[in-house]
């Protein structure tokens, strides 16, 4: 059988059910399209892609293509408004008490915020005397560190700070949970930030996220993954050896996925790529299966590191993936938000000082 402008074996097309994947991936891009493909059909970026691909991997390439776990932007929203909910629910509150009641953190900034009170018509939303704006642990960090610097603190960072710490939750935003290096960092920062400030406020802290992967549960405590909307598991992770993965007809399927994600890892262009550089350096792997040997196939409406590059990495002219990534790090921060979290930490007798002083 011939697609994309490639021959690939019939009997292989049938047993890996790849058509009608493909078509089901057409029809959700037909209604919620993949905006930095920037209205290239899927069709045609499939047959793009392929043709970068060596002749003997394209089968494995294709069926790679055709498995992945389309999240649209649509589905990621709504489910802040089922979260809400779910927190709600198992803090005991209602969900209005749970917005008058939380102080919000996101990870890794990007409007995680904005969109959480949004989809849950929360009223007030731009009150600094209701939402403080310190919006991330590092915000939180740099503005205890001003307050320690300066003999006459300015009134808004003060009052935002005593905002914070007289909310009875912190909910710590995030929208993939996939390794949870990110979320562990900023757990272990908001812990300690709590503790050295408890005299403030003691805040419960409460991770919520729109996908968690068991990778990332592994990762990180049990106790800090009890609110999420999706969860992947091994069965969707493509790995070499992986015996769950239920991605594919077979583990000569798996397997070969492997090699043709080993081949675009060891293509000189992207082991070399500078975009890629901190971020391969940080996964400590060659990053053939994703960041930190993910694995995943999930797509999002920025196809995350995580996953098999074969779906992401584009460098025109050499490989062009089908589901492309708007790079948004291009560098990997070398423990600056653990710097600021630490100097607020050693400075809290002085900053605590002023603070309790301006009462």
């Amino acid at each position: 059988m011939r697609y994309g402008g490639v021959d690939v074996d019939s009997k292989f097309i049938d047993e890996e059910d790849i058509v009608a994947k493909l078509h089901f991936l057409e029809q959700m891009e037909e209604r919620w399209p993949y905006a930095p493909a920037k209205g290239v059909l899927l069709a045609d970026r499939v047959r793009r892609s392929l043709s970068f691909v060596p002749e003997e991997l394209q089968r494995y390439a294709l069926v790679a293509f055709a498995n992945v776990m389309y999240l649209p932007d649509s589905l990621l929203r709504e489910s802040w408004g089922y979260l809400a909910r779910y927190v709600a629910r198992g803090l005991r509150i209602s969900t209005a008490e749970l917005f008058d009641q939380s102080h919000l953190l996101e990870v890794d900034s990007g409007g995680n915020i904005p969109a959480f009170l949004h989809e849950n018509s929360v009223q007030g939303r731009l009150d600094t005397d209701r939402f403080s704006r310190l919006n991330s642990v590092t915000d939180l960090a740099t503005n205890l560190r001003l307050v320690a610097g300066s003999n006459e603190p300015e009134e808004e960072i003060v009052r935002a700070i005593r905002l914070a710490f007289s909310k009875r939750y912190w909910l710590l935003l995030s929208d993939n949970v996939l390794s949870g290096t990110s979320v562990r960092s900023d757990l272990s920062r908001c812990q300690r930030l709590i503790s050295a400030y408890r005299s403030l406020g003691e805040p419960r802290l409460v991770p919520v996220t729109q996908v968690l992967t068991s990778t990332a549960e592994e990762a990180l405590s049990p106790e800090s993954l009890n609110y999420f909307a999706l969860r992947f598991d091994g069965r969707s992770r493509v790995v070499e050896g992986n015996a769950t993965c239920g991605l594919f007809n077979s583990q000569a399927t798996l397997a070969g996925v492997v090699r043709v994600s080993n081949w675009l890892a060891d293509q000189t262009w992207f082991a070399e790529d500078v975009r890629l550089k901190a971020t391969i350096e940080k996964s400590g792997d060659n990053m053939a299966c994703g960041f930190k040997n993910g694995g995943w196939t999930i797509v999002t409406p920025n196809c995350p590191t995580n996953s098999l590059p074969i779906l992401w990495y584009d460098m025109p002219g050499f490989y062009e993936g089908p589901f492309p990534r708007i790079m948004s790090r291009t560098t990997q921060a070398k423990g600056g938000g653990e710097s600021l979290a630490k100097t607020a930490i050693d400075l809290a007798p002085q900053v605590l000082e002023k603070l309790q002083g301006g009462k």
